[in-house]
Order: structure tokens, then C-alpha cells, then sequence
């Protein structure tokens, strides 16, 4: 009987701790294929999914200019839409809606196509807006912003809050300066993988802004050389979930 409880504890424990680091986790951002369409998400009127295309992507037939069939590569009216590049893709959010008619057009060299009586129709959101998730942190439930690998912690590039969550992608490393804190103007993915939050095969990850320092020592970890520099107006440091 005690080995039986005994037993059971530890089952209970390890189950716990499996919850706990799918909760750290945190929600993943479906990756498309270039002829990946919005028909599975037909029944969805009125919902904003985020998605990711990858790069190096290859056009596929497409309806529509600004509404678009679901019957439409996603990646494909990303392009059209002007959001992303063939060569790089990234995060886009998909805002659904009901059947329609919709007309096509030339641009970003992108050619559509005019469909009439399309089942379900698609838009884009705003891309400096849209969130993938809520994230369960040490911090609170963060919105969870998808970014590409390029992104810095430059305030140019977005107007922070203090900690915020990001979801990088599977990506390749971006240049880095500091050792934590890291140089506001290194990669927030890539700082990420030099702290050991993440690796090149992307995740959610948390950030804090703080004041610029007047040296950031670099080092290497967990593959990521990152170098010196001297001075900056801001920095950051990756934090545990």
C-alpha cells in the first residue's frame, strides 16, 4: 500500500511538471507551405488567426486584391497585400469573413484572379498589431508578438512595454552585442538562444527593456558569438518564462 502512494506521488509529480513546461511553452504559430490555403478556417467568420510563411516561397494561385478567397495561397496574398516578400516571408494574421465576390489585380508582382460566390473570404490585420496568443508568464499573461529575426529591441521598431513576450520562429542567427544585457540594437531571437531560452528551432520568449550601459562585454553560448560594444541608448535581457 505505502509503495502503491509512494508510486502515485510520483506519477502525480511528474504529470504536474509536464503541464507545467507545456503552460511555459506556450502557444506555437502554425507554419504554412506556399499553397497552404484559408479553407480550413472557412467556419471562423469574425476571427484574427496568426500564421507564419516561410522563406523562400513560390507564388500560388490567389483571388481577390485586399478580400481574398479562401481558396487563395495565404502567403501568396501576403505578398500581393504587400505585408511580406517571397524571400523572406514572416507573421501575418488573417482576419475571416463571410462568402463574397471578389476581384483580383496586379501588384507587388503578384497577379489574382476575380472568383465569384467564394464560400468564405479573408483579409489582413494590421501588421504591427496583431498577437498570436496570450502567454502564462512569472510577469502575467503577455500577448505573445510574433517577429522575425531581424527584429531588435530598437524603439524604433516597436513602442515597448517594460517585459513583453515574443514568438520567434525556426530562424537563423542574427548579430548579437552583450552578454546579458544585450545591446538594444541585437536580435531578440538570437539573444534569446545565446541565454539559453531558446534555440534556432524558434519558441516563445520574454523580454525586459532597461536603460542603455556604457559596455556590453560579449562571449559565446550555446553557439551564438556575440560580440563587444560600447555604449547604447537602450538594452535588454531575456528573461525565464
Amino acid at each position: 500500500m505505502r509503495y502503491a502512494l509512494l508510486n502515485a506521488l510520483i506519477l502525480f509529480a511528474v504529470l504536474g511538471q509536464a503541464l507545467l513546461l507545456t503552460a511555459i511553452a506556450g502557444p506555437a504559430i502554425p507554419t504554412l507551405t506556399w499553397s497552404s490555403t484559408a479553407m480550413p478556417y472557412n467556419a471562423r467568420t469574425g476571427e484574427d488567426i496568426t500564421l507564419y510563411c516561410p522563406a523562400a516561397g513560390r507564388p500560388a494561385p490567389t483571388w481577390g486584391s485586399d478580400t481574398y478567397s479562401t481558396s487563395s495561397s495565404i502567403c501568396t496574398a501576403a505578398v500581393h497585400a504587400g505585408l511580406i516578400t517571397l524571400e523572406e516571408g514572416g507573421a501575418i494574421a488573417i482576419h475571416m469573413m463571410p462568402e463574397g465576390t471578389v476581384v483580383g489585380r496586379d501588384q507587388n508582382g503578384i497577379a489574382t484572379g476575380n472568383l465569384s460566390d467564394t464560400a468564405a473570404t479573408f483579409t489582413f490585420t494590421n501588421p504591427r498589431d496583431f498577437v498570436a496568443d496570450l502567454l502564462p508568464t512569472a510577469y502575467g499573461d503577455l500577448p505573445l508578438h510574433p517577429i522575425p529575426w531581424t527584429a531588435t529591441a530598437a524603439p524604433s521598431w516597436r513602442q515597448p512595454a517594460p517585459i513583453e513576450a515574443y514568438f520567434c520562429p525556426a530562424g537563423e542567427l542574427e548579430p548579437v552585442w552583450g552578454s546579458g544585457p544585450y545591446s538594444q540594437e541585437s536580435s531578440l531571437c538570437s539573444a534569446a538562444v545565446h541565454s539559453g531560452q531558446i534555440t534556432a528551432a524558434g519558441g516563445p520568449i520574454v523580454v525586459e527593456r532597461l536603460p542603455g550601459q556604457g559596455f556590453y562585454s560579449g562571449s559565446t553560448a550555446n553557439g551564438v558569438s556575440a560580440h563587444d560594444r560600447v555604449g547604447g541608448a537602450g538594452s535588454f535581457q531575456v528573461l525565464a518564462p
